[in-house]
């Protein structure tokens, strides 16, 4: 695997020091907007054809005898009265490797799932919750790359693990250490903190339509050592829900087949404690998928908790999202002494890090070393001293024009990402913060 010094340098904006902070970014529609959940009322495909041909079984079985029906010899079988069920089963386009009733129509519900309305059952504002409790950007790219085939070309989508962060890991970026190990510390040292919590999750094994929020930031009452084993209870940062008081990330294509949970079409914030902190590059085409942990069961009523392993995290940051989020911090560096960008045009900017080129589709460095920058001097803020690195704005501008995939017509760049997860308790939000 070759790599060159512009992939590399990708590595110092997008993943560096700094971490990994993820959220999940929904769609306009509010999730808690969300459909009726009885599973009685969910028929697959396969369901649907049975109970209709039976159901037109016995409508000919009471109906008039044989010998009423006048048979035409040219009649079309459906002017004859014909049974037509075999016909109709081979028209129906089968669910892959599923035979006979899907199971999670099947199996009844647990009783007090969250969120429910019996007053005998636990109650609270929050459900089942999560602990990511690690990240690792996947370097492999071999039989174990990781996560997800973005592009639909039949290989693993993973840009900035197989090309930048395993450059880095093999020393090839003077001054970085292992940006896994970064993350380690980060979450660690609770700088990191991220939960998921459930909704209309009602069966441990199998579910159809539930809701996954991802919240990040927070506070703790335990330590972290004890967050790490499982036994955290947090309060979560306002910072995480809407004006209406609604979380403002979440998956709401989730299903759980056999202990096996998938989440797809998700939008993830990604943000870069030790770079900038407020930077925030978005991944497109999220998908995760990962396995519950059984033993112990999960606690679906208000307040409980659940845990995940073998957990695979598939996107691609938007690049030029990404970029207007490093123009817009950079304005809050004084030392850059950067003018603010004049008219409404996001994308005009005016002695800024960044100028986007619509005829190359690339972003130019227009600030250039020595123009009134004072950001590397040692008293100024670690995220100025960055944004004010020469080197690196103009090694990002070329790379700006190296994207591996789009998402919905967006330049991106790939990442794969695996990640486990720990029993946690949610009892509320900080109203300090």
């Amino acid at each position: 695997m070759k790599c060159t010094n512009n992939r590399i340098a990708f590595a110092l904006a997008i993943i560096a020091s700094m971490g990994l902070s993820l959220t999940t970014a929904c769609s306009d529609d509010d999730i808690n907007d969300h459909p009726n959940h009885d599973v009685t009322d969910d028929v697959g495909a396969d369901d649907v054809s049975s109970d209709n041909d039976d159901e037109a079984d016995a409508e000919l079985d009471a109906g008039e005898p044989d010998e009423d029906v006048d048979p035409q010899p040219d009649a079309d079988p459906e002017d004859t009265g014909e049974d037509t069920s075999d016909d109709v089963d081979e028209d129906v386009d089968p669910q892959p490797d599923t035979e006979g009733p899907d199971p999670v129509f099947d199996v009844e519900p647990v009783e007090c799932a969250f969120p429910s309305d019996d007053p005998s059952c636990p109650q609270g504002e929050f459900g089942p919750a999560s602990f990511f409790s690690e990240f690792v950007i996947e370097t492999d790219d071999g039989d174990d790359a990781c996560c997800s085939d973005i592009n639909g070309d039949g290989n693993i989508d993973n840009f900035i693990g197989e090309e930048v962060v395993a450059a880095i890991g093999e020393g090839n970026i003077p001054g970085f250490g292992d940006i896994n190990q970064n993350i380690v510390a980060s979450i660690g040292s609770g700088e990191l903190l991220y939960l998921m919590e459930a909704k209309y999750w009602e069966h441990p094994l199998w579910e159809s339509d539930m809701d996954l929020r991802v919240y990040m930031g927070g506070s703790t009452n335990a330590s972290m050592d004890d967050n790490l084993a499982g036994e955290g209870i947090f309060t979560l940062s306002p910072t995480n829900f809407d004006e209406d008081g609604e979380p403002r990330f979440g998956f709401e294509n989730v299903e759980i087949r056999d202990g096996h949970l998938t989440a797809r079409d998700g939008f993830i914030e990604v943000m870069f404690p030790g770079l900038v902190e407020a930077i925030a590059a978005q991944l497109g085409a999220v998908e995760i998928s990962a396995d519950i942990v059984q033993d112990p069961e999960p606690d679906l009523t208000a307040g409980g908790e659940f845990a995940l392993t073998n957990g695979k995290l598939g996107g691609a940051i938007l690049r030029d999202q990404f970029f207007k989020s490093m123009n817009e911090e950079s304005l809050l560096c004084d030392c850059l002494n950067l003018d603010e960008p004049e008219g409404d045009e996001p994308d005009l900017w005016v002695d800024g890090l960044f100028t986007y080129n619509p005829a190359q589709d690339r972003w130019i460095c227009d600030w250039k070393a020595g123009s009134n920058s004072t950001c590397q001097e040692p008293d100024k803020p670690l995220e100025c001293q960055t944004l004010g690195n020469n080197d690196l704005c103009t090694m990002l501008a070329a790379f700006s024009g190296q994207t591996d995939v789009e998402i919905d017509g967006e330049p991106s760049f790939s990442i794969g990402i695996h990640f486990e997860s720990v029993t946690t308790e949610i009892r509320g939000i900080d109203d300090s913060e």
